[in-house]
């Protein structure tokens, strides 16, 4: 077998990742086609009902509101869904960014600007993963591949958690 030289080898290894990546994303967009074509089957139900309670209002002058700004449901279901997605995925491990579109999606989170969206994944979402790993219940994963910036993260197995809980017992003895 041939030796393969350092760019041949980053860039299969790149090749890799992104033949893993493509059909993720595209099963994402399947699933956010289907619920889109269903919200605009609903508004046009609703636009055509409305009236019929009061001809007065027209359903074009009612501007959008965002329902759910900044709010996550029942306290800790952040991290609950952050935890069942990473569990979902185990033995594997998901990006950064792949969480945040996950959670964004789940949460219906959405943002004015792209900005706004990276200030929601430094503030909110990687100060969770951040927590999570200082807990011993996730795992963040080091990308060697040289083009991506973006983290990796994992659950911890059961025995990895055991393990340091005894070492954690030990420690304190």
């Amino acid at each position: 077998m041939a030796v393969l030289s350092t760019a041949t080898r980053q860039l299969a290894e790149r090749r890799a990742r992104l033949a893993e990546e493509v059909p993720r994303l595209e099963r994402l967009q399947a699933e956010v086609s289907e619920r889109l074509t269903a919200a605009r089957a609903e508004l046009a139900a609703v636009d055509l009902i409305l009236p019929t309670f009061d001809a007065r209002v027209d359903p074009a002058l009612i501007a959008p509101v965002a329902g759910r700004k900044g709010r996550y449901g029942k306290r800790g279901a952040f991290k609950d869904e952050l935890l069942r997605m990473l569990k979902t995925a185990a033995p594997g491990a998901l990006s950064t960014a792949e969480l945040g579109l996950m959670l964004r999606r789940r949460f219906e989170l959405d943002f004015a600007t792209a900005e706004a969206a990276k200030r929601w994944t430094g503030n909110v979402l990687r100060a969770q993963l951040r927590r999570l790993e200082k807990d011993g219940a996730i795992e963040r994963l080091k990308v060697t591949d040289g083009h991506s910036d973006d983290a990796y993260w994992r659950v911890v197995s059961a025995s990895k958690v055991e393990s340091l809980a005894e070492l954690r017992a030990q420690v304190r003895s």
